[in-house]
């Protein structure tokens, strides 16, 4: 049939039309994760457990981790009735369910709030989509007061992968970078990133002025 709907006759331009259904990961997960076969309990640095569904194939097709955790040597077996149960402790339960929902469906919230602690959670976890792509965000789609306070988490967290990340997103925008009120709060080693990018595009007067006024807020 046509495109429009219509059925086609043998000289018919448009061509076929391709339709691709969904992957079964994402309508599960569209679905609320029916069918699951899985329990994670996940217990934050307070102790609280939360419990997440999930499914383990999708987990371990993913994250090596939960391949491990799940199918491999000392793996909780799976009970003859109900989910198998997994206990995670001392986890970000949020970012562990960005990395859950990327197993599922390649995407996550791209909340500049969640940059750090989603690379974190995705180092750990072995989802190295995740990993890769919360760098992406730090470099290219965060705003500058976004991009600075992933910036500022990274230095703090240690990261230099997302660091290096961080200051690329700030040379795409270097005016927007220095003006941006977030600049005064970050950490020294994150300004001096910064200052030493060589990418940093902008009027140096302002960048001293910048530095200065970050130096002021510093000493009161």
């Amino acid at each position: 049939r046509r495109k429009d709907g219509k059925p086609s006759s043998g000289d018919d331009s448009d061509g076929p039309v391709v339709v691709r259904a969904p992957s079964a990961s994402r309508v599960l997960w569209e679905k609320g994760l029916p069918l699951s076969d899985l329990v994670i309990e996940a217990v934050s640095p307070e102790g609280k457990v939360t419990e997440i569904r999930a499914h383990r194939c999708f987990l371990a097709a993913v994250s090596n981790y939960f391949k491990a955790a799940l199918f491999g040597e000392g793996a909780p077996a799976k009970p003859a009735t109900g989910p198998a149960r997994l206990r995670i402790e001392d986890v970000d339960v949020d970012a562990l369910r960005e990395c859950i929902r990327w197993c599922y469906v390649e995407t996550w919230s791209e909340d500049s709030s969640m940059v750090v602690r989603c690379k974190v959670a995705a180092k750990r976890f072995d989802v190295p989509g995740l990993e890769f792509a919360s760098c992406q965000a730090a470099r290219t789609s965060l705003t500058p007061a976004g991009m600075l306070t992933a910036l500022a988490a990274a230095t703090n967290a240690g990261d230099k992968e997302l660091m290096d990340a961080a200051v690329d997103g700030a040379a795409a925008d270097p005016e927007g970078t220095i003006s941006n009120p977030a600049f005064l709060e970050l950490p020294a080693q994150a300004v001096e990133a910064i200052v030493r990018c060589d990418r940093m595009a902008t009027d140096e007067v302002d960048i001293v002025k910048t530095v200065l006024a970050w130096a002021d807020r510093r000493a009161s």
